[in-house]
């Protein structure tokens, strides 16, 4: 499953929702999709996910740091961008769930009723 972060402002930002579900437990927001948050809330949220990223980032971690994959990482320096836009924008921020489309081939082929070909 895909999660997509998204405000009106910023644009959207999409991730692996093991990465989604990280960041939101590091900002300390309950990891539930679909979520939202109120534009009052984002300089608070933005503040805790940027000292996250600040203690992993720097050369001297504390001993007790947050051990986040390099992919979860890289997603939350998308996610502060487009914090930073709406705290700047005072812009609402929302996630949900994003499903990935399948083509009609995949589709067809799991299909449970069979279809046979058109007449000549």
């Amino acid at each position: 499953m895909l999660v997509s972060f998204y405000c009106d402002a910023a644009g959207s930002v999409t991730m692996q929702s093991a990465d989604a579900l990280a960041l939101l437990g590091l900002m300390g927001l309950a990891g539930s999709v679909p979520g939202s948050l109120a534009a009052d809330d984002v300089a608070g949220v933005l503040c805790r996910l940027g000292n996250v990223v600040a203690a992993i980032e720097s050369p001297h971690p504390p001993l007790q740091s947050v051990k986040i994959t390099p992919s979860t990482l890289q997603r939350a320096r998308q996610l502060f961008a487009l914090l930073s836009v709406a705290a700047v924008q005072g812009c609402d921020v929302r996630w949900s769930e994003r499903f990935t489309k399948r083509s009609p081939a995949s589709a067809q082929a799991q299909s449970p009723i069979a279809t046979s070909p058109a007449p000549s």
